[in-house]
């Protein structure tokens, strides 16, 4: 049973994981091929059901920190691997849907309305569905502070799982990237061990809603990496060119505040040196 409960999760069937779970089973059971415990299955697939599902049975067994304290073999967190979601999938489905887009408004495709549609709302289903994983797990406690062996937080996985976007039908922002910085313990310019920021990553993976969206929050476009790079040095061809003239014009702007600013201080203090020697 514990092998058909395993393969349920990894294979995303939701409703025959859900009956399983009503048997007895092994909690902490480990999948020998990818080493994922039944909640990292879960958020793998953006499954909040199961998620959900897996830690209300883990907190009637008290084992609930024992769960959430399991990482993978990176040191990844169950709200990290949430975060990422299903990332290259989201990542083909969102390429694939702007490339169709393109290519109907340059009249190189006719792709149907409701073929855009259709595409559409499967990256908004999957946004949604990433953001519930994340909103389940904070509500059972896991720490979005929380460190990888290579020193990425949650917010480095939404980053490159690309999960922000709009909904088209209440026109709110959805997604991992905005749920986690609803959190007070978040830190928008967080680095990893390499320096690296969200805003690095984002400029780095291309992922243009993700980087308007943290410089909208006021991330510091000037927080060098280890390497003294500049998150516009990471630009990535694949960022829109108005995307990569805005993260341009905000680390001018943020330049020219800090040498207004130092001027300005250089200023006050001749200003005092000179009212003390009269």
């Amino acid at each position: 049973m514990s092998n058909q409960l395993m393969q349920a999760f990894i294979e995303n069937k939701t409703k025959k994981a859900l009956e399983l779970l009503e048997k007895p089973f092994d909690l902490m059971m480990v999948d020998d091929k990818y080493d994922d415990t039944l909640l990292i299955a879960a958020c793998r697939n953006s499954n909040p059901l199961l998620v959900e599902a897996i830690c209300q049975k883990a907190q009637k067994q008290n084992r609930l920190l024992d769960l959430m304290n399991r990482p993978t073999t990176n040191g990844a967190t169950a709200l990290m691997v949430a975060s990422l979601g299903m990332g290259i999938k989201m990542k083909k489905d969102y390429h694939s849907f702007c490339l169709a887009v393109y290519s109907r408004e340059n009249g190189m495709s006719k792709v149907s309305d409701d073929k855009l549609v259709h595409m559409l709302l499967s990256c908004q289903n999957l946004l949604q569905d990433t953001e519930k994983c994340v909103d389940v797990l904070l509500k059972y406690g896991q720490d979005p502070c929380a460190k990888d062996s290579h020193g990425n937080t949650a917010l480095h996985y939404a980053i490159k799982g690309l999960s922000i976007g709009h909904n088209s039908r209440t026109d709110d922002i959805i997604g991992a990237v905005p749920r986690l910085l609803k959190d007070s313990r978040v830190n928008i310019n967080v680095k990893n061990n390499e320096g690296q920021t969200p805003l690095h990553l984002a400029a780095f993976y291309g992922a243009d809603a993700c980087l308007n969206y943290l410089l909208a929050k006021s991330a510091n476009p000037l927080i060098a990496d280890n390497l003294s790079l500049l998150p516009y040095e990471y630009a990535h061809e694949s960022l829109r060119p108005e995307t990569v003239k805005k993260l341009c014009r905000e680390t001018n702007r943020k330049v020219r505040e800090i040498n207004s600013l130092a001027k300005e201080l250089k200023r006050n203090k001749l200003l005092s040196e000179c009212a003390l020697t009269r």
